[in-house]
């Protein structure tokens, strides 16, 4: 639950920076809207890769009995669930591969909603590491990105959190 707090309490200071409305306070509001994104990625990834690993020790199990028809069966459902160690090292390391990795067969990130955080991510790069400020868009983007990450916040799997209560963020 306290992970839940965090993301909720960073949201709601996005949403104080984007209502004061300065330059400086959107580009705040859009830099912590991506790390929410970021972090619920994260925590949804290591979710499947538990999954992964789980598959994993199943297909070790089955590949002991060579001689049962059934086998292969199992093991390609088995090896369909499976995330190989290079992968899960570019999806830890890069953002983009974490989108791709969430839109694949639309499962858990929708593709018009991935094509949105990849493009604020990238927006973001161009603000803080190449100091490229657009001033006429940087309002919309910081609210597509607020709305996008409130998006990915009720679509990702949260462990079982539940959410109550009468404020609608």
């Amino acid at each position: 639950m306290e992970k839940l707090i965090l993301i909720v309490e960073q949201l709601e200071e996005c949403k104080r920076l984007i209502q004061n409305g300065s330059i400086p306070q959107l580009r705040m509001a859009i830099l912590l809207t991506d790390n929410a994104a970021e972090v619920l990625m994260h925590r949804a990834i290591e979710s499947q890769f538990d999954s992964s690993r789980m598959y994993e020790n199943l297909l070790l199990n089955v590949l002991q009995y060579p001689q049962d028809p059934e086998k292969d069966e199992f093991v390609t459902e088995f090896q369909r669930h499976i995330v190989p160690d290079s992968r899960k090292k570019k999806i830890r390391k890069f953002f983009d591969e974490k989108v791709v990795f969430l839109s694949e067969d639309r499962v858990l990130l929708e593709p018009s909603l991935a094509r949105v955080l990849s493009v604020v991510h990238r927006y973001r790069n161009e603000a803080y590491h190449q100091d490229k400020l657009r001033k006429a868009t940087i309002r919309p983007v910081a609210l597509l990105s607020f709305e996008a990450v409130c998006d990915l916040l009720t679509r990702l799997d949260s462990k079982g959190c539940a959410y109550e209560g009468g404020v609608d963020y």
